[in-house]
C-alpha cells in the first residue's frame, strides 16, 4: 500500500508541473465547457425572444394574383417583397439565396378559390438552412390561419355556423414547474460534464505512458523495485484523482453558470 501511494504522489506531482495536463484536465475543460454552454444558451435565448418580434421577411411572386393574401401577410408582420419568378428560375432564386422563402401564386389561384376548390400555392425554401427554419415555420403558421379564415367565411356564405368547423377545443395546460423543467437541462449537463472528466483523463492516461517515454523517466522507473502492478494501481490512482478533480471543477463552474442564469 505504501508503494502505491508513493507512486501516486509522484505522479501527481508530475502531472502537477506538466503544463498540458494541466491545461486539459483542470483549466481547458472545466473552465472551456462551462463558457461554451452558457454562450450557445444565451445565443438560443437572444434568437428566441427576437425572432418573433422582428419582420418576417418574405418574397411574394405573382402577388396581384392574391391581394387578398398579401395584404394578410403585411398586416400578420410579414415584411412582403414583390417578385416576379416562377418554376426553375425560383427553385434557383432561392438556391443561391436570393431570398430566404419564396412564395409563388399560381394562375390558377383565383379560379380555384372562385370554385371552392383548393387553391394552389408554392412555397420554396430550403430546408438545409436550420437559420431560416424557424422563419418557415412562421410563414406557414400565417398561411394556415389564412386558410381557416377563408374556410370560415365559405361556411358563413352558406348560412352555416363556423363554429361545426370546430370539432374539438383542446386546451393546453402546462403543469410542470421550474424544477420539473430543469430535469432536462440538467440532463444534458451530466453529458457535458462526463465529457469534460473524459477528455481530461484521456490525456492523463496517455501521459501515463508515453509522457514518461518522453521525459526519459520510464526506463528508470522500471528499475525500482516495486512490483509492476503497484506501480500501475498507483498511476490508475493518480490518473482518477484528477478526473475527480476535473470532475469538481466542471461542476463547480456550471454551477456559477446556472447561478448567474437564475
Amino acid at each position: 500500500m505504501r508503494a502505491i501511494l508513493i507512486v501516486f504522489v509522484k505522479e501527481f506531482r508530475e502531472n502537477l508541473r506538466e503544463r498540458r495536463t494541466l491545461y486539459t484536465a483542470l483549466i481547458l475543460g472545466p473552465l472551456l465547457g462551462p463558457a461554451l454552454f452558457a454562450g450557445l444558451l444565451a445565443l438560443q435565448l437572444q434568437r428566441g425572444a427576437g425572432a418573433a418580434d422582428r419582420a418576417l421577411p418574405v418574397a411574394v411572386a405573382h402577388g396581384e394574383r392574391a391581394p387578398n393574401l398579401a395584404a394578410y401577410l403585411a398586416e400578420a408582420g410579414a415584411a412582403v417583397t414583390p417578385a416576379d419568378l416562377a418554376g426553375e428560375d425560383a427553385r434557383h432564386a432561392v438556391q443561391a439565396h436570393r431570398y430566404e422563402r419564396l412564395l409563388v401564386v399560381p394562375p390558377e389561384f383565383a379560379a380555384s378559390l372562385a370554385s371552392g376548390a383548393p387553391a394552389p400555392l408554392e412555397l420554396y425554401a430550403d430546408a438545409s438552412d436550420a437559420a431560416a427554419a424557424a422563419d418557415s415555420a412562421r410563414l406557414r403558421a400565417l398561411l394556415e390561419q389564412y386558410s381557416t379564415r377563408l374556410a370560415r367565411l365559405r361556411v358563413v356564405a352558406r348560412g352555416i355556423d363556423p363554429l361545426v368547423l370546430n370539432t374539438l377545443a383542446v386546451q393546453d395546460i402546462d403543469v410542470s414547474t421550474p424544477v420539473t423543467r430543469s430535469v432536462l437541462l440538467l440532463g444534458m449537463l451530466s453529458y457535458l460534464m462526463l465529457l469534460t472528466m473524459l477528455m481530461g483523463g484521456v490525456y492523463l492516461a496517455i501521459d501515463t505512458t508515453a509522457g514518461e517515454r518522453e521525459r526519459g523517466s520510464l526506463e528508470p522507473l522500471l528499475t525500482v523495485p516495486v512490483r509492476r502492478e503497484l506501480l500501475i494501481f498507483g498511476k490508475i490512482l493518480a490518473t482518477c484523482a484528477y478526473m475527480v478533480l476535473s470532475l469538481a471543477l466542471t461542476v463547480t463552474s456550471f454551477a456559477i453558470v446556472l447561478l448567474r442564469g437564475a
